[in-house]
């Protein structure tokens, strides 16, 4: 019985233990684009590298091509903005800097950027260290970069204590209590045919590396096709949910969500980009999250508009 107490109470305190590191910590999350970027990268690597023997009469095309794909990924991965921030200091990369080294911290600055060979200014952070070098994080890599600027806010222009820090991060548990109009079956089939598109695509790269049965224009076509399907399922298909405290954006086709806290929401305008209703949501430290529509879905669109104003949310319409 004292085993079972003891025990109990030790997983109770690991419990809290965990639930204050992870509350007192915020680690960068690369955008999810980005990684495909970086496994499209690599697949196209891949591609040539077999090429590069099969078809010798363009090698030298082939090797030169490879060169700028790796020079791609180096200077991505290189420019990249990986932090975490905690109650003694912050890290970027395998660098550590107490708060004490800090000056003073520039939270909208424009940081000095390259792609390939063209000149790229990005927006970020600029941290001043007391040696009189810098540290600058780039804003466009991270899906959660508002977080340190909110944590660096806090702790350097609001004088507030770090260790009094929490921010609940996840809201992937939080389930819709006023949904919106039922998914259509002609939705649920471009479901069906985007999975039978990945799984061709996959055994496409598969069949290419290990055993050679499909021509190199069949691959490139079926990659294509794949790609192109991808992208037209995964765009243009949102919409919104919510709760009492909670906006919810969902996507017809792929079974992601996200949420977001009302009291982090400053505005959502409407607009037209493109022929496609855009509707852009202004949450605190000027992060911008786009969601778009199709024009042909208007009851889903006049139910997401009514879910934004039951949530008394301010809203611009431009269109």
């Amino acid at each position: 019985m004292l085993w079972q107490i003891l025990k109990r109470n030790k997983k109770e305190t690991k419990a809290i233990t965990i639930k204050k590191e992870r509350g007192n910590s915020i680690k960068s999350t690369i955008k999810p684009f980005l990684i495909f970027f970086i496994l499209f990268m690599l697949s196209v690597l891949a591609f040539l590298s077999i090429n590069l023997f099969r078809h010798e009469e363009i090698a030298i095309f082939l090797r030169g091509f490879m060169v700028f794909v790796i020079f791609g990924i180096y200077k991505f991965i290189s420019s990249a903005s990986f932090f975490e921030v905690n109650e003694e200091g912050i890290k970027k990369g395998r660098l550590f800097y107490t708060y004490d080294e800090i000056l003073r911290v520039d939270l909208y600055a424009m940081i000095k950027g390259r792609f390939f060979l063209l000149s790229m200014p990005e927006e970020g952070i600029i941290i001043y260290l007391k040696n009189g070098k810098t540290i600058s994080f780039k804003e466009n890599y991270n899906t959660n970069f508002w977080k340190i600027r909110w944590f660096l806010d806090q702790k350097f222009h609001q004088g507030k204590d770090v260790s009094d820090f929490s921010l609940q991060t996840d809201y992937q548990h939080i389930e819709a209590t006023h949904k919106s109009l039922p998914i259509p079956i002609s939705a649920k089939i471009i479901r069906v045919l985007l999975i039978i598109s990945i799984t061709v695509f996959v055994i496409s790269l598969i069949d290419l590396a290990f055993f050679g049965f499909l021509k190199v224009p069949e691959f490139i076509l079926l990659s294509l096709l794949s790609s192109f399907l991808l992208l037209i399922t995964s765009s243009n298909s949102a919409y919104f949910e919510r709760t009492d405290e909670h906006l919810i954006i969902k996507s017809v086709y792929l079974p992601f969500k996200k949420v977001i806290p009302i009291n982090h929401i400053n505005s959502i305008t409407k607009k037209y980009e493109n022929k496609t209703i855009l509707f852009e949501i202004h949450t605190i430290y000027h992060k911008k999250i786009k969601v778009s529509m199709m024009n042909s879905k208007m009851k889903r669109e006049e139910d997401s508009i009514n879910k934004i104003k039951e949530l008394n949310i301010a809203f611009h319409n431009f269109t």
